[in-house]
């Protein structure tokens, strides 16, 4: 019997498949644990903040809570402080305003407002950028004021300077305000919701699945081995 007779007389063994399946299932079932410890944890942080914090920028800025949705009154808000961040390309601008106790307050700012999309302002802060001349500028100031400076009640999520995206951070970096180095981001008008636990939710489910499709499909190869080798067929 020559060497190419005696492989193909070799039958698969039904030990080495089944245990080849088994540790698939366990791969895809680590990937899987680790879907559901996300989930979980994502679903603890939307538990702890169904509702906002409510308090006034006052109030947080002396008590400082670590809560991360809040919801913050009497902002005043100077327009002609902020600056604009390039975003991704399939996401709306991007508007960074710093919040401050009263508009006639000076220093470094320890909060900043993200705005997405908010094409009136975008398009205000632009204009303003643009005019270099003192009268025309207090002149669009003049006519724009109420749009420029305001005062608010701003509600969204918090993200401490240390989790601040790079992108964003380069965005800092590149800002000619007096920004605190500790600021925290307040995204307006943003809440994670139950999005992220459905999503980590959705990947350990198909995770889990995959594992025991591999299971199956190592049983399903054990009984056409073991159905060959009675048959004698090959």
């Amino acid at each position: 019997m020559d060497d190419a007779t005696a492989k193909q007389s070799v039958a698969p063994d039904p030990r080495r498949i089944q245990r080849r399946a088994w540790l698939w299932c366990l791969l895809w079932w680590l990937f899987s644990v680790f879907g559901f410890f996300q989930l979980q944890h994502h679903f603890l942080i939307y538990w702890d903040h169904r509702e906002p914090l409510a308090l006034s920028l006052d109030a947080y800025l002396d008590f400082q809570p670590r809560d991360r949705l809040l919801e913050l009154s009497h902002c005043s808000i100077n327009y002609t402080e902020a600056w604009r961040a390039d975003g991704d390309a399939d996401e709306p601008p991007l508007l960074l305003v710093p919040l401050r106790r009263d508009h006639d307050f000076t220093g470094a700012a320890r909060i900043v407002m993200l705005e997405r999309g908010q094409g009136e302002k975008l398009a205000l802060v632009k204009q303003l950028e643009m005019i270099e001349e003192a009268p025309a500028r207090e002149a669009f100031l003049k006519k724009h004021y109420n749009a420029l400076f305001r005062e608010e009640t701003v509600s969204g999520w918090l993200t401490p300077a240390s989790e601040v995206p790079r992108g964003l951070r380069a965005a800092f970096e590149a800002a000619e305000g007096e920004i605190d180095a500790h600021f925290v981001l307040l995204e307006r008008d943003w809440n994670p919701g139950l999005r992220p636990f459905r999503l980590w939710l959705i990947f350990a489910l198909v995770t889990f699945g995959i594992g025991l499709g591999q299971l199956a499909l190592g049983k399903a190869l054990v009984r056409r081995v073991e159905a060959k080798a009675a048959t004698g067929v090959d």
